[in-house]
């Protein structure tokens, strides 16, 4: 999942913005560029802290997974030892 950071505005003379995105409740840095992709198992909040500016800013973002369902069909051999069953999975 790819998460954006959008800077508005101009750093003070002399800066450029610099980032850093934390995951929580775990607190890890998960990466210090505007965008980040990230592969969260299970629901996460990402903070974005950007500074360069006047004050630092802070933002956000509440990830949720959902749960995914599969159905499945069998379609049983003909034979003993035939090889023609099949299992489908949607």
């Amino acid at each position: 999942m790819q998460l954006n950071a959008v800077a508005s505005g101009s750093p003070l003379p002399g800066q450029s913005f610099s980032y850093l995105w934390k995951a929580l409740p775990s607190n890890n840095t998960v990466g210090i560029t505007a965008n980040i992709t990230v592969n969260p198992v299970g629901p996460t909040t990402y903070v974005i802290a950007m500074s360069g500016g006047p004050c630092t800013v802070y933002d956000t973002i509440n990830v949720f997974i959902g749960g995914l369902s599969v159905t499945h069909q069998i379609t049983a051999i003909t034979c003993n030892g035939a090889t023609n069953g099949k299992i489908k999975l949607t």
